[in-house]
């Protein structure tokens, strides 16, 4: 019971202290220390046990993923290219309602903190005319925002969750399982977010031939394209092709056969961070950027470095958390305990999701607590777990009213945070009925 008490504590501390604006990396750094003093690491170890996992792989790999999206966010910014993506979309969607969805989806894909701001006016523009309120305006941009976070790549949250071993899956794997997620996200917000409101007719922007627009619009999403054609290719390289060519190398054979049979390597995201790398070139080549000029900017930009620290900060709190036995005691209570499984599965993560309003928390929080639980599973079932535990927690995030994307979206719409809540819960409800759905089906084989 002592463990319980100890390790809820110091969750209900870090939510706190994040609460009040004390950056993420910094108040898990002091959880990490709290965590290892309350469970019996000698503080001498403390230090040693901080540089084992700071300088892992896996954390490395972390840090380099969330450093090259919030630099690519950072330059298509700049060059003005998301404004081309919402321009060119006009031209070939003439639905309002499909218009209103995709215009926040595409930011969507470019995950960056407060993203929901920059989508706003882009909503506002297209809503105008419309009998949409305010509050359901707001609804409509932050739920279509987030609907990514179950599979695409690049989102921090999913990237953490594909460095802990433990999963047993790498990162584009547990993402592809987690798909139907958004498409159910996708579906609850078209039936419940939107709602019954009638919309006028759009005006046709057809005047220029159909395909002047779609090159436009295929422009505008090319550093998106460029991710997706990068990591694809060197994907189906590394594990089709060099495999067949390896044998007729007349030089190199055994660095390619190494690259083979330890593919991927070094880290397991390796291909997502050269294909965010070809993107970044593609970006600086095709608008003519000076990276010396551009990197300067970013190397005076605070949000970079505390997002970095926030991935080292939050693979050193996991291990401590391993590493001190904590989970390992936790599932020794609950089991004794017999407190059912599925309910600290899915509460954990949404109240610390609720309270935090950031994704990389209720992963980096609960996560590591779970599969402490979770040990010795089979695979399948463990996977059923963690699928629901997202669902629950990107909910909680969702709903938080510390969530940076909310709480900026409310105020550019001078929306009532009661009301938007109105059109947000019914499909939270629906999301998490496709989420337990999913985990019955993944538990017990139902395919």
């Amino acid at each position: 019971m002592l463990s319980v008490v100890k390790i809820l504590a110091i969750f209900g501390l870090i939510c706190w202290v994040t609460a009040r604006r004390v950056p993420l990396g910094f108040s898990l750094l002091g959880g990490a220390v709290l965590v290892g003093l309350a469970f019996g690491m000698p503080i001498a170890t403390l230090p040693v046990v901080f540089w084992k996992h700071a300088h892992a792989p896996e954390t490395i790999e972390l840090a380099f993923l969330i450093g090259f999206i919030l630099i690519l966010s950072h330059l298509l910014q700049e060059v003005g290219q998301m404004q081309r993506m919402v321009t060119s979309l006009a031209g070939l969607i003439q639905s309002t309602r499909i218009r209103l969805a995709i215009l926040p989806g595409l930011i969507g894909l470019l995950p960056m903190p407060g993203g929901a701001f920059f989508s706003a006016p882009m909503v506002k523009e297209v809503s105008a005319g419309t009998d949409y309120e305010a509050h359901h305006v707001t609804a409509i941009n932050h739920w279509f925002r987030h609907v990514w976070e179950f599979c695409w790549p690049l989102y921090p949250g999913l990237i953490l969750v594909g460095t802990f071993k433990e999963i047993g899956l790498p990162l584009l794997q547990y993402a592809a399982l987690q798909s139907p997620l958004t498409l159910v996200a996708v579906l609850a917000g078209f039936l419940f977010v939107f709602g019954r409101v009638t919309l006028p007719p759009a005006p046709s922007q057809a005047h220029e031939p159909l395909g002047r627009r779609l090159r436009a619009f295929l422009w505008s999403v090319s550093p998106i394209l460029a991710i997706l054609i990068a990591t694809g290719a060197i994907e189906l390289f590394m594990r089709s092709l060099l495999p067949r060519l390896v044998p007729l190398l007349p030089l190199g054979r055994r660095p390619a056969e190494f690259l083979v049979r330890h593919w991927p390597w070094p880290t397991q995201s390796i291909s997502l961070l050269l294909g965010l790398s070809a993107a970044l070139v593609y970006v600086l080549v095709a608008n003519r950027l000076s990276p010396l000029a551009e990197g300067r900017k970013l190397l005076r930009n605070r949000q970079l470095w505390l997002l970095v620290l926030m991935a080292f900060s939050i693979k050193v709190f996991a291990g401590i958390i391993l590493d001190s036995q904590a989970a390992e005691q936790v599932a020794q209570w609950l089991q004794a305990e017999h407190v059912p499984l599925l309910l600290i599965v899915a509460s954990l993560p949404f109240l610390v999701g609720l309270i935090t309003g950031i994704t990389v928390a209720f992963v980096g929080v609960s996560f590591p607590l779970l599969l402490g639980l979770l040990a010795g599973l089979a695979t399948h079932v463990k996977l059923s777990y963690l699928v629901l535990a997202y669902a629950c927690g990107f909910i909680g995030m969702l709903m938080s009213p510390v969530h940076v994307c909310l709480v900026v979206a409310l105020e550019y719409f001078q929306a009532d945070i009661g009301k938007t809540y109105r059109w947000l819960l019914p499909a939270c409800f629906t999301l998490l009925g496709g989420a337990v759905l999913m985990h019955l089906v993944l538990r017990f084989g139902w395919w």
